[in-house]
């Protein structure tokens, strides 16, 4: 649910099983010892961020709505 089906495991974010510990300590360890992975992933999800935006949707909507008139 939510923006799950927005992840991409590796790039804007990671994907861990639930209640699978050793998964997420292992994330989270990369996390820590990888500070520019953590900023590689801020920029990817600022890109996703504003591609779902109300203000992109809404044109994206509205061009839509042209091209069917």
């Amino acid at each position: 649910p939510g923006l799950y089906e927005s992840v991409v495991d590796g790039k804007n974010g990671f994907v861990v099983e639930p209640e699978n510990i050793e998964q997420l300590t292992y994330v989270i360890s990369k996390l820590f010892l990888h500070p520019e992975l953590v900023e590689k992933m801020q920029n990817e999800n600022l890109k996703l961020a504003e591609r779902l935006s109300w203000k992109n949707i809404a044109k994206k909507t509205l061009s839509l709505y042209r091209k069917l008139v």
